[in-house]
């Protein structure tokens, strides 16, 4: 020890000397093990500071020597004893928001709401108080029984307002739910990069409410059946070599948000090892029922023939809420870092028509709610997507564009009632909807998303 201490005074002197010149950028094995810590010098209030990037672990005494994370924050004296720093950290989990759902179903939220009237989208209800501004309402009985919208807004007991204003019903108001997308049936299916236990286990997207963690607008809904209950990112490539290629050797940290009724042990964190043939627990949950930061970490052996780098394990009959996960190369996260992958494109498991262009006509500029129109499956405020598109029209040298961006994402009809498809990278609107313009009639109108850019 004594010998460490003396190395890393010596390392941080030797910085300090030449901190009037340019930074100077250095590997440092730390006391706890960790080796290769880039980091350099900085002015901070008149001290020398490191800033450094990735798992920080540092028990010594450097008189007057500070470290800092990468935004100079949470400076403390090294003497003070062990300070942790999350650096800049990639976040490995696809699709960590619980986002894209593409083989998901539409499920009811809450009880039945029935209606009085229905005027340009307006609907007349006395009982409002379950609905919930931006989620997904569908009917299940009445004029237009089967259709979903969006709720756009809400008068308390009076009526709340759909995103499609041409709806009028003929004398059948009908009856519907609040719904959501969920993963219900005896299979693995979940939100597309994950899966679930088939034990009978049932899994929502949580709208934005009481039960999503803050810095996310999305959490999943886990019900549990048995005694397996598992919520597990990239299932199907347990054995894959080249995923477990990428930890072989190496420690990794999963962490996630759950928030449960306050039961012990309601939900473990766990990683597969392949080699281990079992999964490995990281942090369980204690008996609060706020929201918890659980968190821990696992040193994968060298050649690794299989990873599950992050499960979570929910008790059998709980029902808990899983928010912000993430998985890292290293031993550290921390709580308040959760950070998503920036700009990310979902390729869809399980790609489908929009409901309403599966073989539909376009004579006026139409907006397109991609969420009302997909179920849920697409979620709020994604910036892009990859669709292909596919129009007749009875004239030629007539033109389609999805988007709303012509000359681009647009297909002309070469020949009179010829179809024509194509397939579009585009932009969507602040909502994260587009539009279909044209110049002329068209039918046969088919939509079909094969990727989803996220915020």
């Amino acid at each position: 020890m004594k010998r460490l201490v003396l190395t890393l005074f010596f390392i941080f002197i030797f910085i300090y000397k030449v901190d009037a010149a340019p930074p100077m950028y250095g590997n440092f094995i730390l006391s706890n093990g960790i080796s290769k810590i880039t980091c350099t010098t900085v002015n901070n209030a008149g001290n020398m500071a490191l800033v450094c990037q990735g798992d920080i672990s540092v028990t010594a005494n450097l008189n007057a020597v500070n470290i800092c994370d990468e935004n100079r924050a949470n400076c403390a004296d090294i003497s003070s004893g062990i300070l942790k720093s999350s650096g800049k950290q990639v976040n490995l989990l696809t699709n960590s928001g619980f986002e894209v759902a593409s083989q998901s179903t539409l499920e009811n939220v809450g009880s039945q709401v029935t209606l009085t009237d229905v005027t340009s989208g307006v609907c007349a209800s006395a009982n409002t108080q379950g609905l919930a501004f931006g989620e997904l309402w569908n009917f299940d009985s009445g004029d237009f029984n089967g259709e979903t919208y969006e709720i756009t807004a809400i008068t308390p007991n009076t009526s709340f307002t759909l995103n499609d204003t041409s709806l009028t019903d003929s004398g059948s108001p009908g009856t519907g739910y609040e719904v959501t997308p969920g993963f219900v049936a005896a299979n693995g299916n979940a939100f597309d990069g994950w899966a679930k236990s088939t034990n009978g286990d049932f899994v929502y997207r949580e709208h934005n409410g009481n039960n999503t963690k803050d810095g996310s607008f999305y959490s999943a809904k886990f019900i549990a059946s048995g005694a397996t209950s598992r919520l597990v990112w990239q299932i199907t490539k347990y054995n894959d070599i080249v995923l477990a290629s990428k930890f072989s050797g190496r420690t990794s940290t999963s962490g996630c948000w759950v928030k449960t009724d306050g039961t012990a042990s309601a939900v473990i964190l766990q990683a597969y090892d392949n080699d281990e043939t079992s999964y490995q627990t990281l942090d369980t949950c204690t008996t609060s029922s706020d929201w918890q930061w659980l968190e821990g970490s696992y040193s994968w052996p060298s050649d690794s023939s299989g990873a599950l780098p992050f499960a979570v394990l929910v008790a059998s009959g709980e029902t808990v809420y899983i928010s912000q996960p993430m998985l890292v190369l290293g031993s550290y996260i921390g709580e308040g870092n959760y950070q998503p992958i920036v700009n990310e494109w979902i390729w869809l498991e399980a790609p489908f028509e929009l409901t309403s262009y599966g073989s539909s006509s376009v004579s006026a500029t139409t907006a397109v709610n991609l969420e009302a129109e997909s179920n849920g499956k697409i979620p709020k405020g994604a910036i892009g997507g990859i669709f292909g598109f596919y129009a007749t029209c009875a004239t030629a040298q007539q033109y389609i564009t999805l988007g709303g961006n012509w000359p681009a994402n647009t297909m002309y009809t070469a020949v009179a009632t010829k179809a024509e498809a194509n397939v579009f990278t585009i932009a969507l609107d602040s909502n994260g909807d587009t539009e279909i313009t044209r110049n002329d009639t068209f039918t046969s109108i088919r939509i079909k998303p094969i990727a989803i850019q996220l915020r």
